[in-house]
C-alpha cells in the first residue's frame, strides 16, 4: 500500500470487529480507496469497479460480510456491494438510464442496501435487494440535502 496520507471510517459492524471508509492510496494524489480493517488483516484496500479509479465504502453488515459504497471516476459514480467471497461488483441502477448512484448503508444481515441516485439532476433515495435489485423511493423535493435527510429517517423501516 505504501505511505498513506490520510484515512477516514464511516462505519463499524455491529460487533466492533470490521471498520469501513477509506484511505489515500497514493500519497499526494488524492486518490482514495475503500477499505476493510479487522484486527487481524489491520488496513486492506477493497479495489475498485471497472472504468474508475477511486472508492469509498460507507456502510457495513453487522458481522462484517458485506460492505457497500460507491466507486467513482469524476464525474461518474455507482454504488457498490463488497463481499469477500465475490469482492467489489456494482449494483446497476433504473433500466436505461445515466446516473450517478452511493450506497450509503446496509442492513444487519446485509441483504438490504439503501442510497440515493441522481438522474437528470433529480435527487431520488433507493433501496436495493439481490431480488429486486434497485428500486426507487419517489420524488422527494428539496436537493441532495433533504434527500439524505429522508433517507436516513426512512432507514430504520427499511431495513
Amino acid at each position: 500500500m505504501g505511505q498513506i496520507q490520510q484515512r477516514r471510517a464511516f462505519s463499524v459492524s455491529g460487533d466492533g470487529a470490521v471498520i469501513v471508509g477509506f484511505f489515500d492510496s497514493e500519497l499526494y494524489t488524492y486518490k482514495v480507496e475503500a477499505f476493510r480493517w479487522t484486527e487481524s488483516d489491520g488496513m486492506v484496500g477493497l479495489n475498485f469497479l471497472q472504468n474508475t479509479d477511486q472508492s469509498s465504502a460507507s456502510g457495513v453488515s453487522g458481522d462484517g460480510s458485506v460492505i457497500v459504497g460507491r466507486s467513482y471516476h469524476w464525474p461518474i459514480s455507482q454504488a457498490f456491494i463488497w463481499t469477500e467471497s465475490d469482492g467489489m461488483a456494482g449494483l446497476g441502477g433504473p433500466s436505461g438510464a445515466s446516473f450517478d448512484s452511493v450506497a450509503l448503508a446496509v442492513s444487519a444481515d446485509g441483504s438490504a442496501i439503501v442510497g440515493l441516485w441522481v438522474e437528470n439532476s433529480r435527487n431520488e433515495a433507493f433501496r436495493w435487494t439481490a431480488e429486486n435489485g434497485m428500486v426507487g423511493l419517489g420524488d422527494l423535493d428539496g436537493g441532495f440535502f433533504r434527500v439524505l435527510l429522508q433517507l436516513l429517517l426512512l432507514m430504520d423501516p427499511l431495513l
